[in-house]
């Protein structure tokens, strides 16, 4: 029996390895994609969960990266684009320039910016099974990754997250909710 445990166990370990690999080659090959066609200002959104499993409708074709859903933010010709990168080559949609005004200032703060962890007054606290969220930005060239478990960004009643108005009062913060905003309206 313990073989036997131990035999999932490993076999857990490699599925999720093989998944961060799949995932790293996706967005290195998007990365080069946006490289070859001048484009200096994008990012990547990199949503996923750790330790459990998505449900799928049974009707639909299941398009995710395992746990995982990436998208793409982009200027293109004085518009901006977002498309869901997928296994089922989504494509691109149209979306406000809301996104990307101020841009730069923007990528500025959110250089500066870190999401603190959930804290009480007693301790910190964490969850075995959350939702992290992590972007890749791009401006004028430069490589700026940012990473956060979005239990952070909550608050209990009766454990109240001391940082969570510091935490959500962040810019990374502000345009990752806008991005939830424009994916749950245009999907």
């Amino acid at each position: 029996m313990k073989r036997l445990s131990f035999f999932f166990f490993l076999l857990s370990l490699n599925i999720t390895s093989a998944q961060n690999t799949e995932i790293d080659s996706i967005i290195s090959n998007e990365m080069k994609t946006m490289k070859e066609k001048k484009n200096t200002t994008f990012f990547i959104l990199y949503k996923y969960c750790k330790g459990s499993s998505r449900l799928v409708e049974l009707n639909k074709p299941n398009c995710n990266f395992g746990n995982s859903s990436l998208y793409i933010f982009w200027e293109e010709n004085n518009s901006s684009f977002f498309k869901r990168i997928d296994k089922c080559n989504s494509s691109k949609i149209k979306i406000s320039d809301a996104i990307f005004n101020n841009y730069s200032e923007k990528m500025d703060k959110i250089r500066n910016e870190s999401v603190k962890i959930y804290k009480t007054r007693a301790s910190s606290i964490t969850v075995s099974h959350s939702e992290f969220t992590k972007y890749y930005f791009v401006y004028k060239e430069i490589l700026e990754v940012k990473e956060f478990d979005n239990f952070n960004l909550t608050s209990k009643k009766q454990n109240p997250n001391l940082n969570y108005k510091f935490n959500n009062s962040l810019e990374l913060v502000k345009l990752s909710k806008l991005c939830d905003k424009i994916i749950l309206q245009n999907l």
